[in-house]
């Protein structure tokens, strides 16, 4: 009992994609492969930054006093306050910690290399998965013309056949028989163009759209 209102038409729009740029356009595009790399981004900093305690430390430190005696006054005077500063450097380094620090930059390294294993599997597959649905496409798109021409074909074997029965050259069933033909024809050609949208929407959706 609900009534359906048809917001789109089955009509075929040919796309020429290049397989080369659908997958370089999924490398950037796709959000799994951005947030991967992200994490190899971050998983590369932690491991350079824990790798740095393994090599001398040098800070330069300073600070600057400004200290009140005791005074009666409620606001002491100026000359009530000593003023020093003191300016350093020092120098750090790390003969042995137990090996802890050794054992933290191996964990990192492998959680880098395990991130960046995980990010070129992801990126095979996606280039694996495009080409696949690039072949589904090319596959669909032919099947879809093959369609159109054979609904040309049935069109005109149908107008044949309107002519001969209308001079009586015909019977009502050979008639029928080529008008049923061609509503085959044209059912089958829109299933065609259906099966060609989703091919597309499928590939575009795995380029990242």
């Amino acid at each position: 009992t609900t009534p359906i209102a048809l917001t789109d038409t089955l009509v075929f729009e040919p796309e020429v994609y290049s397989l080369d740029e659908a997958i370089a356009e999924a490398q950037i595009a796709r959000p799994d492969i951005q947030a991967l790399r992200l994490h190899v981004a971050m998983t590369d900093k932690i491991y350079h930054v824990q790798k740095r305690w393994n090599y001398p430390y040098l800070s330069l430190f300073g600070n600057y006093n400004f200290q009140a005696q005791t005074s009666n006054d409620l606001i002491p005077s100026g000359d009530s306050f000593i003023k020093s500063f003191g300016l350093g450097l020092s120098l750090t380094f790390p003969i042995f910690d137990g090996l802890e620090n050794r054992g933290k930059v191996a964990q990192a390294q492998a959680d880098l290399s395990a991130a960046q294993y995980t990010l070129k599997r992801l990126e095979n597959v996606v280039a694996l998965a495009i080409n696949e649905l690039h072949d589904q496409l090319g596959a669909e798109e032919k099947n879809l013309r093959s369609q159109q021409a054979t609904v040309g074909m049935a069109e005109e074997a149908y107008r044949l056949a309107l002519v001969r029965f209308t001079n009586g050259l015909s019977t009502n069933l050979e008639l029928e028989d080529a008008e049923l033909a061609l509503t085959s024809s044209r059912l089958n050609y829109s299933e065609a163009v259906y099966r060609y949208m989703v091919a597309k929407k499928r590939f575009e959706y795995a380029m990242g759209h």
